[in-house]
Protein backbone atom coordinates (compact mmCIF):
# COMPACT_ATOMS: atom_id res chain seq x y z
CA UNK A 1 0.00 0.00 0.00
CA UNK A 2 2.74 2.39 0.91
CA UNK A 3 4.36 1.60 -2.82
CA UNK A 4 0.98 2.34 -4.26
CA UNK A 5 0.86 6.26 -1.91
CA UNK A 6 4.71 6.78 -3.12
CA UNK A 7 3.85 6.46 -7.20
CA UNK A 8 0.70 8.41 -6.62
CA UNK A 9 3.09 10.83 -4.69
CA UNK A 10 5.25 10.94 -7.82
CA UNK A 11 2.28 11.35 -10.15
CA UNK A 12 1.33 14.31 -8.64
CA UNK A 13 4.33 15.81 -8.71
CA UNK A 14 5.24 14.82 -12.50
CA UNK A 15 1.78 16.49 -12.88
CA UNK A 16 2.92 19.66 -11.08
CA UNK A 17 5.91 19.70 -12.94
CA UNK A 18 4.19 19.72 -16.35
CA UNK A 19 2.01 22.31 -15.60
CA UNK A 20 4.92 24.50 -14.47
CA UNK A 21 6.79 23.70 -17.28
CA UNK A 22 3.54 24.90 -19.59
CA UNK A 23 3.05 28.14 -17.82
CA UNK A 24 7.15 28.94 -17.86
CA UNK A 25 8.46 30.56 -20.81
CA UNK A 26 12.03 29.01 -21.10
CA UNK A 27 12.24 25.67 -20.26
CA UNK A 28 14.86 24.63 -18.02
CA UNK A 29 16.32 21.15 -18.60
CA UNK A 30 16.09 20.72 -15.32
CA UNK A 31 12.42 20.99 -14.62
CA UNK A 32 12.51 18.37 -17.84
CA UNK A 33 14.84 16.12 -16.27
CA UNK A 34 12.18 16.40 -12.90
CA UNK A 35 9.49 15.80 -14.45
CA UNK A 36 11.29 12.73 -16.54
CA UNK A 37 12.30 11.32 -12.98
CA UNK A 38 8.84 12.03 -11.57
CA UNK A 39 7.01 10.31 -14.06
CA UNK A 40 9.17 7.03 -13.97
CA UNK A 41 9.57 6.73 -10.76
CA UNK A 42 5.57 7.00 -10.73
CA UNK A 43 5.76 4.00 -13.10
CA UNK A 44 8.60 1.75 -11.42
CA UNK A 45 6.22 2.15 -8.07
CA UNK A 46 2.60 2.01 -9.45
CA UNK A 47 3.40 -1.44 -11.56
CA UNK A 48 5.74 -2.75 -8.85
CA UNK A 49 2.79 -1.89 -6.31
CA UNK A 50 0.58 -3.87 -8.16
CA UNK A 51 2.47 -6.75 -9.05
CA UNK A 52 3.86 -7.33 -5.38
CA UNK A 53 0.00 -7.22 -4.77
CA UNK A 54 -0.14 -10.29 -6.69
CA UNK A 55 3.55 -11.73 -5.21
CA UNK A 56 4.84 -11.51 -8.16
CA UNK A 57 9.32 -11.28 -7.58
CA UNK A 58 9.46 -8.83 -10.66
CA UNK A 59 7.39 -6.38 -8.67
CA UNK A 60 9.37 -6.67 -5.63
CA UNK A 61 12.98 -5.65 -7.53
CA UNK A 62 10.35 -2.66 -9.01
CA UNK A 63 9.72 -1.69 -6.02
CA UNK A 64 13.56 -1.83 -4.17
CA UNK A 65 14.37 -0.25 -7.84
CA UNK A 66 11.89 3.08 -7.76
CA UNK A 67 12.42 3.35 -4.03
CA UNK A 68 15.90 3.44 -3.95
CA UNK A 69 15.94 5.88 -6.92
CA UNK A 70 13.26 7.91 -5.19
CA UNK A 71 15.19 7.68 -1.53
CA UNK A 72 19.14 8.12 -3.86
CA UNK A 73 17.39 11.64 -5.40
CA UNK A 74 15.68 13.05 -2.37
CA UNK A 75 19.63 12.78 -0.86
CA UNK A 76 21.71 13.96 -3.83
CA UNK A 77 19.05 16.70 -4.97
CA UNK A 78 19.88 19.13 -1.90
CA UNK A 79 23.65 18.51 -2.23
CA UNK A 80 23.68 19.29 -6.15
CA UNK A 81 21.57 22.28 -5.49
CA UNK A 82 24.23 23.38 -3.00
CA UNK A 83 27.11 22.32 -4.73
CA UNK A 84 26.48 22.42 -8.50
CA UNK A 85 23.91 25.21 -8.43
CA UNK A 86 21.41 23.08 -9.53
CA UNK A 87 17.46 23.70 -8.85
CA UNK A 88 16.66 20.28 -8.20
CA UNK A 89 13.49 20.92 -5.76
CA UNK A 90 12.14 18.27 -3.37
CA UNK A 91 8.49 19.57 -3.09
CA UNK A 92 6.90 22.19 -1.81
CA UNK A 93 7.79 23.83 1.70
CA UNK A 94 5.79 22.69 4.17
CA UNK A 95 7.33 24.14 7.76
CA UNK A 96 10.52 24.66 6.58
CA UNK A 97 12.93 22.56 4.14
CA UNK A 98 13.52 19.84 6.70
CA UNK A 99 10.26 19.01 7.19
CA UNK A 100 9.73 18.38 3.20
CA UNK A 101 12.63 16.61 3.34
CA UNK A 102 11.40 14.54 5.98
CA UNK A 103 8.21 14.37 4.67
CA UNK A 104 9.58 13.08 1.39
CA UNK A 105 12.28 11.15 2.08
CA UNK A 106 10.76 8.42 5.44
CA UNK A 107 8.32 6.82 2.96
CA UNK A 108 10.72 6.75 0.19
CA UNK A 109 13.06 4.53 3.23
CA UNK A 110 10.61 2.34 4.18
CA UNK A 111 8.96 1.13 1.05
CA UNK A 112 12.91 0.09 0.93
CA UNK A 113 13.06 -1.20 3.72
CA UNK A 114 9.72 -3.43 3.92
CA UNK A 115 10.97 -4.35 0.12
CA UNK A 116 14.11 -5.60 1.09
CA UNK A 117 13.43 -7.87 4.16
CA UNK A 118 13.66 -11.37 4.41
CA UNK A 119 9.47 -11.87 5.17
CA UNK A 120 8.32 -9.66 1.80
CA UNK A 121 10.69 -11.50 0.31
CA UNK A 122 9.20 -15.21 1.71
CA UNK A 123 5.70 -13.79 1.15
CA UNK A 124 6.20 -12.99 -2.38
CA UNK A 125 7.88 -17.03 -3.00
CA UNK A 126 4.89 -18.25 -0.93
CA UNK A 127 3.01 -16.70 -3.71
CA UNK A 128 4.48 -17.62 -6.61
CA UNK A 129 3.29 -21.17 -6.20
CA UNK A 130 -0.69 -20.00 -6.22
CA UNK A 131 -2.23 -21.54 -9.02
CA UNK A 132 -2.72 -18.01 -11.78
CA UNK A 133 -6.25 -19.02 -12.65
CA UNK A 134 -9.40 -17.68 -11.44
CA UNK A 135 -11.10 -19.97 -8.77
CA UNK A 136 -13.31 -22.39 -10.69
CA UNK A 137 -11.44 -21.67 -14.23
CA UNK A 138 -10.51 -25.59 -14.37
CA UNK A 139 -14.24 -26.29 -13.81
CA UNK A 140 -15.21 -24.07 -17.22
CA UNK A 141 -12.56 -25.17 -19.38
CA UNK A 142 -13.87 -28.40 -19.34
CA UNK A 143 -17.41 -27.61 -20.46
Amino acid sequence: MLTVVNALWYLAGAVVTTVLLVASAPIAAEEVALLVLYAVLAVLLLIGGILLFARKPAGRVLVIIGSGTAAGYLVLAPLLSATAGLHLHVGVELGGYYLTFLLALLPAIATLVLALVKPTAVWVKSGAHRSSTMPGAAKLSRL
